[in-house]
């Protein structure tokens, strides 16, 4: 369960805006933002909740830029690869200051990415890395264990810690005051969920135009809502139900921001009659996908029967897709010899996909199999999928910013341990993906994407439903900046004049 839980914690929810509350403070520059839940754990490599993964992003730093996909520097100035791929040389940028004033070095790298190694939350980044050397106090190597295309992407969302500091204390103690390298520093915390930060005046990027943020942690999309429309924040995540009010709003603005989520059907590939292709391709496409975006995200969803998502490396729609063909279904079932109705089981689902399972339920009726609803809490859900015992289930989040990261849910090697919860094998699927993770030339890579994606969408064993974007709503007076999976650069933000 390490690796999965960092797959459903996606980046965000911050909040929105009147014209009223814009740049509140004395100085005209403070921003507050709305999160979901509860604040969290504030160690980055432990940061388990909205709130906590928007202040990581606020007071901690990366080697890269997690945002853009070029990898521009951040705290690493430059970076060179060794011709065979596996040797990733970092050398650090002078001027690098944690919050307590003390340099950033190559040590605290080598400590950061050791530490993300063994997070119960996260360790999905530093996967497949072999060691971590320190050669000078500005110079860091990263040895990988093979060519991997990942290793960039992944080091861009490791967030560098104060070794001696963090290394001296329980992650516990760490996150109740927090020191980073990031554009802002902690300030104060409270039970109610309240963050206070404000800029970092020796940034090394220079210090922030916004000089105080405050976050607000709200129970859910309505109450953000809420707190939008009433002035109590400035920028919100939003549902889409208030897009049109927002859009209508004179004093407001509505941001769109692409996600790298999907969401898929499990279909278990050793549970009869699911082992048989056939069937599996029945339901995909059974499946009314117009329906199920129209019901969930009328203003951001879009149909997608790609097991990927368009903001994702190796997407293409040069690959098998199905529409929605009941009859075409039916044809299908019967070909496999399946004596209908058949009932296939439970379709196990977290609550938060209630809506989603009820379509589901109806479309796959529709054709001729039966499937009962089960809700699971999470925990339980996770060891469903891991033990192999959920035959169909409704499951997805962002894995990733590219195929390669689906990985953990698609190779046979992720089986049991891992999060191939469909029991999916195919060793020439394996072969390709590993190819292009493994590919340093990028048309090789993109060309090995593509095989395996065409193998995945002939197999079927996830069938995908939808896809959508993440849509903010923010004061007018705002320049907000939101990046892909809805990442909010406070950073980057300003107020007009």
């Amino acid at each position: 369960m390490k690796k999965c839980l960092a797959i459903l914690l996606s980046a965000v929810l911050m909040c929105g805006v009147l014209s009223g509350c814009g740049g509140s403070g004395e100085d005209g520059s403070e921003l507050t933002y709305a999160y979901n839940g509860e604040l969290g754990n504030l160690d980055p490599n432990m940061r388990d909740t909205d709130g906590a993964i928007m202040a990581s992003m606020s007071m901690f730093d990366t080697l890269l830029d997690p945002y853009s996909g070029e990898y521009e520097s951040r705290v690493a100035e430059r970076y060179e690869v060794s011709e065979d791929g596996i040797t990733y040389t970092f050398y650090l940028r002078d001027g690098v200051t944690f919050h307590d004033g003390t340099d950033v070095t190559a040590a605290d790298v080598k400590y950061s990415i050791e530490n993300n190694m063994n997070s119960p939350l996260h360790a999905v980044y530093s996967d497949g890395l072999k060691e971590i050397n320190v050669i000078d106090d500005k110079t860091v190597e990263v040895i990988a264990e093979e060519p991997n295309s990942l290793v960039l992407y992944n080091l861009a969302h490791i967030y560098i810690l104060p070794s001696e500091l963090h290394s001296s204390m329980t992650s516990e103690e760490f996150a109740k005051n927090p020191i980073g390298c990031g554009p802002y520093k902690f300030v104060s915390k409270n039970v109610s969920g309240e963050i206070v930060m404000e800029a970092y005046e020796d940034y090394y990027r220079g210090a922030a135009s916004i000089k105080h943020l405050k976050g607000y942690s709200y129970s859910d999309d309505y109450s953000r809502s809420i707190a939008l429309e009433n002035g109590e924040v400035d920028i919100a995540r939003v549902n889409d139900e208030a897009v049109p009010s927002l859009e209508a709003n004179e004093d407001t603005q509505v941001i769109y921001s692409k996600n790298e989520i999907i969401q898929f059907l499990v279909l278990n590939t050793t549970v009869e009659p699911l082992d048989n292709p056939k069937v599996r391709e029945a339901i995909a496409y059974a499946i009314d996908r117009e329906m199920i975006v129209k019901a969930m995200y009328p203003e951001t969803g879009y149909v997608n029967s790609i097991l990927c998502a368009p903001a994702m490396q190796g997407y293409t729609e040069d690959v098998p897709t199905y529409e929605y063909n009941p009859d075409k279904a039916k044809e299908l079932l019967e070909e496999a010899g399946v004596q209908t109705p058949c009932d296939l089981g439970t379709l196990d689902i977290m609550q938060r996909d209630t809506s989603v399972a009820e379509i589901v339920q109806s479309n796959l009726e529709a054709i001729g199999l039966n499937v009962t609803i089960q809700m699971n809490d999470t925990g339980a859900f996770f060891e469903m999928g891991g033990n192999g015992s959920i035959t169909v289930g409704v499951f997805g989040g962002a894995w990733g910013g590219s195929l390669g990261h689906l990985a953990e849910i698609t190779t046979s090697d992720n089986i049991g341990g891992g999060m191939n919860w469909a029991r999916y094998a195919n060793p020439e699927f394996d072969e390709y993906l590993a190819k292009a993770i493994s590919s340093i030339d990028e048309s090789e890579m993109q060309d090995n994407y593509k095989k395996a994606l065409e193998i995945l969408q002939t197999d079927l064993p996830y069938v995908n439903l939808y896809g959508y974007d993440q849509v903010f709503g923010a004061s007018k007076d705002l320049n907000a900046v939101v990046h892909n999976n809805g990442v909010m650069d406070f950073y980057a933000m300003s107020w007009n004049a």
